[in-house]
C-alpha cells in the first residue's frame, strides 16, 4: 500500500468502468481482483519461508512479551460486585 499508484490505461481499467457502470459492484470483477490481490494484498508466508515456523515464532513471541492494557478505572470493583453477587446467587440455590 506504500508503493506508487499506477496510473496507466490497464490500471485505470477504463473498459470496466463502463461496462459496470456509474454506482456498480467492482469487487467481484475479475480485474478488481487481479490487481488488489498483486498490489495490494502480501504474499503470506513470505517467499522461502515455512509458514509453520513463522506461525511458531509469532506465537512465542507473543507468550513472552504480550503486555495487556490496564483495566479501565473502576473495572476491578465492578468485577469484584458481580462475582459477590454470583456467589450470593448460588448460595441461595444450594440446600
Amino acid at each position: 500500500m506504500l508503493a506508487p499508484i499506477k496510473v496507466d490505461k490497464e490500471h485505470l481499467q477504463v473498459d470496466t468502468i463502463k461496462h459496470v457502470g456509474v454506482g456498480g459492484e467492482f469487487l467481484s470483477q475479475r480485474e478488481t481482483l487481479r490487481y488488489t490481490r498483486a498490489e495490494y494484498t502480501p504474499l503470506w508466508p513470505p517467499h522461502g519461508e515455512d509458514l509453520l515456523a513463522l506461525v511458531h515464532s509469532e506465537a512465542l513471541d507473543i507468550l513472552h512479551n504480550h503486555q495487556s492494557p490496564p483495566l479501565p478505572v473502576g473495572a476491578e470493583e465492578k468485577i469484584e460486585s458481580l462475582l459477590q453477587e454470583a456467589e450470593q446467587a448460588l448460595g441461595r440455590g444450594t440446600p
